[in-house]
């Protein structure tokens, strides 16, 4: 029970190929790969969301070879035995949004005071840029209200992948560019955003 607009933007943001490959995306890990060669750091991964959910569900969170090998043999095993929208359902109640706030259940409640099919496009998209590093993007934007250009640019992107995709429309793109994402609406005022 939940609004195709935060499903749209979560796919976007974490896992645009995720309907199309086999549950590791070889592509993304060589680019991030040579970008963390470039960086001299980890500073990008290249996990799906079925391998998300491979390493939050059965495995440690422990950055390993081996581990990583397990992750990739666990995440073919997972896309031959369930759906794509089976392994989609599982991560949308696993994730972890900030501190002790796991699902988009609890995100769509923490953040928004509203459920989960109430959510519109900028809120899923905003829900979306808390995945990657949930604590650490907590405290530096939801807590400090600080959504600086960078963040602000990344949700602007989901939002246009969501226009691309035909997804929103020109005018509700226009208007969620806009969005003050730190005001809740009054419960009078929660009503599901439209989509094509």
């Amino acid at each position: 029970d939940i609004n195709r607009a935060l499903v749209h933007s979560i796919v976007l943001s974490e896992d645009s190929t995720f309907f199309e490959h086999g549950g590791v995306y070889f592509e993304a890990i060589i680019d991030s790969f040579a970008e963390n060669l470039k960086e001299r750091r980890a500073a990008y991964g290249a996990s799906t969301i079925s391998q998300q959910v491979v390493k939050n569900v059965f495995l440690t969170q422990e950055k390993t070879l081996i581990r990583k090998l397990k992750e990739f043999v666990l995440t073919w095993q997972l896309e031959r035995h369930f759906s794509k929208n089976e392994i989609l359902e599982v991560y949308l109640n696993i994730a972890e949004f900030g501190p002790d706030v796991f699902g988009v259940n609890a995100a769509a409640h923490h953040f928004y005071d509203t459920a989960p099919k109430f959510i519109n496009a900028p809120q899923g998209a905003f829900l979306a840029q808390m995945l990657p590093s949930p604590r650490r993007r907590y405290y530096a934007i939801w807590k400090n209200r600080n959504l600086s250009r960078k963040y602000r640019k990344r949700i602007d992107r989901v939002l246009r992948d969501m226009l691309y995709g035909e997804f929103i429309t020109d005018d509700q793109y226009r208007q969620f560019i806009r969005y003050r994402y730190f005001d809740i609406p009054s419960s009078s005022s929660r009503m599901p955003a439209r989509s094509r």
